[in-house]
């Protein structure tokens, strides 16, 4: 068992969420939010962050371009007993640092993550736009791959996923799923939002919408009879709104208010907070839905400190 192996095995027999190696310190594991350091390992230096970088790296059969230098890589890698992690590879201060998000193999459902009911409501819609915003870390992946199990389980229809990368591993149940991955799979959000238009789907999930193709492929989506879930690294969905319109020049803005009003559908916002008891973490949510008087407002622009969630 490599170095790695060993450390996400210690992440998953503790409940953690996260691994971080970094240079001069021992390694640190996130567990119910909070960091802790894992003594024993050793404060790493260069010579053991580009092993464990290489490590992950030759085992995914992930080649290095340009330079050569082991930094800004996203990966998806797989440990010998076939759980899956998100990998980053950085370099911070000239040194390579590596952040590693735990994936869980189980996809919990909407009951199991303690979801209103309005969330199963919204896997049931036809056509349309449903964002989930939230800072990094607070289970917008989980939520929407909750949703997406939901649609799965009691329809009939095909869905694409197009993620970065991918988090969670569907099967076929009542419906198809095709789940794509940027750079392995397709070369962008956008492309493939565009391509997916031509492959007959009735549910699309983006896995993030952080620029002006993206957004826009994915309200023509919407616009076009398909029920659209994505993610923003937004905190709440005022600022969410806001900054779908905002990303775009000027005189391109009110088109983009007009399409909005038209095909958001709802914005769930949420975080993870501490349970009661202090034995884990559980989401706390704000929802809104759009009616007729929040559309107004979005095509008005009226958005700031006028939603009401």
């Amino acid at each position: 068992m490599g170095r790695m192996d060993e450390l996400i095995g210690y992440g998953r027999e503790h409940n953690c969420s996260d691994i971080h190696l970094t240079y001069g310190m021992e390694p640190l594991v996130r567990c119910n939010g909070k960091l802790v350091s894992l003594s024993g390992y050793g404060a790493m230096d260069d010579t053991v962050l580009e092993e464990i970088a290489l490590e992950i790296l030759q085992k995914e059969n992930v080649k290095i371009q340009g330079d050569g230098k082991m930094t800004d890589i996203d990966v998806c890698y797989e440990t010998p007993d076939g759980t899956r992690n998100r990998v980053n590879i950085y370099h911070q201060q000239k040194h390579t640092a590596i952040a590693i998000r735990l994936l869980n193999a189980h996809i919990p459902t909407l009951e199991e993550l303690q979801m209103p009911s309005v969330m199963k409501e919204l896997t049931e819609l036809s056509q349309g736009l449903v964002l989930v915003t939230g800072q990094a870390g607070s289970g917008k992946s989980t939520t929407l791959a909750a949703c997406i199990n939901e649609i799965n389980c009691t329809r009939r229809c095909h869905i694409i996923t197009i993620e970065d990368p991918v988090e969670y591993l569907h099967s076929n149940k009542n419906s198809m799923i095709n789940q794509r991955e940027v750079g392995a799979d397709t070369p962008s959000f956008s492309e493939a939002l565009k391509s997916s238009l031509r492959e007959d789907p009735d549910v699309i999930l983006v896995g993030e919408m952080k620029d002006t193709q993206t957004i826009l492929a994915a309200v023509t989506a919407a616009e076009t009879g398909h029920l659209v879930f994505s993610a923003l690294h937004i905190a709440d969905a005022e600022a969410a709104i806001e900054r779908m319109v905002e990303i775009f020049p000027p005189y391109q803005q009110q088109q983009i208010r007009n399409q909005l009003a038209t095909v958001l559908k709802a914005v769930v916002s949420q975080r993870l907070v501490a349970s009661a008891d202090g034995d884990g973490r559980i989401f706390a949510q704000e929802i809104l839905l759009v009616n007729d008087d929040v559309a107004e407002m979005i095509r008005e622009g009226k958005y700031h400190r006028s939603l009401k969630l």
